[in-house]
């Protein structure tokens, strides 16, 4: 019976720990695609990310970047990376919420909401000091 139970709650701790892991490569890829098109020339694909961002080229860089890099620590479970990317999160859906909110930024926004609401239940995994 015990083992039973030991083999259901690895199942449980896999599955969690995979869907951390799709949601950390989600979030890289969208910083990736923010940092690519902050340096494109305005076209369809940066005006895009752009507007889904709210922020302008230089600012897409600096959240790319802090993302990409807390994103990599994440993946290692450091508590700080969380702390700054739910930080990043958040701020971001307030920026969304205060212009008058379009489809678009609805849309991020859910995103954004989604991960930061699997980060927090998911907040205990993220226990390993910084370096």
């Amino acid at each position: 019976m015990i083992r039973a139970e030991t083999e259901e709650t690895m199942r449980v701790y896999k599955k969690r720990i995979t869907a951390e892991n799709i949601l950390i490569f989600l979030l890289g890829a969208i910083a990736v695609l923010a940092f690519a098109a902050s340096f494109v020339p305005q076209t369809r694909m940066s005006a895009f990310f752009m507007n889904i961002l709210a922020m302008k080229k230089m600012t897409a860089r600096v959240f790319s970047v802090v993302l990409m890099v807390s994103l990599y620590h994440l993946y290692k479970r450091k508590r700080t990376a969380w702390f700054i990317t739910v930080s990043l999160l958040v701020l971001n859906v307030i920026r969304h919420m205060i212009p008058p909110v379009l489809p678009v930024f609805a849309a991020a926004s859910v995103f954004e909401i989604f991960s930061i609401a699997v980060w927090t239940l998911c907040r205990n995994a993220y226990c390993c000091l910084s370096d």
